[in-house]
């Protein structure tokens, strides 16, 4: 388990176009979503597809994100069939990954729940509907630009960043540091 599982970002490449397509739907209906307002019942269906869809990815994010917390909770356990010394050292390596993958996993979810609500006939009201969700849609996968390297960090080596960068966050430090020289 790490943090650019294959499962989580194939579920945030999924929820993007979920997002894009349900930005366009809203903007047909005028932030219809219940046809109270006259909304085509072909971009209704297509609308409640979407949700549909998206309480499926719910579902598959809450099922990692219990899989990550059993595997947070199994590195606290005193292992018997390895010593102490092993046991931190694997416990070092492993926890920041696995919490680092638990907040990603988070993330996402609450993304995916956000934009679920907001196609909600309840939820939010028709006029500011569409700004929501793309709101949302922006939002996602844009945190590129938010982590900000110290020059201390930017100058360590590339093996040593490997160790203390994972996935995106690497690439991100590799971004940062072709930009410095």
């Amino acid at each position: 388990m790490t943090p650019s599982d294959d499962v989580v970002d194939q579920t945030k490449f999924i929820f993007q176009n979920l997002a894009n397509e349900s930005l366009e739907l809203v903007k047909k209906t005028q932030g219809d979503v219940t046809g109270a307002a006259g909304a085509r019942s072909v971009d209704l269906e297509a609308i409640n597809s979407i949700k549909t869809e998206l309480e499926e990815i719910e579902q598959l994010l809450l099922q990692k994100l219990n899989e990550i917390d059993r595997h947070i909770i199994l590195l606290d356990t005193n292992h018997l069939w390895i010593s102490h010394d092993e046991a931190n050292t694997t416990k070092q390596y492993l926890l920041p990954l696995a919490e680092e993958a638990s907040t990603v996993v988070k993330e996402t979810l609450l993304e995916t729940i956000m934009l679920k609500l907001t196609l909600s006939s309840n939820s939010i009201d028709n006029e500011i509907r569409s700004d929501v969700i793309e709101a949302l849609a922006s939002s996602n996968g844009s945190d590129d630009s938010s982590t900000t390297f110290t020059d201390e960090q930017l100058q360590i080596s590339l093996k040593e960043a490997k160790r203390q960068y994972k996935g995106d966050l690497l690439r991100q430090w590799k971004a940062e540091r072709a930009k410095m020289e």
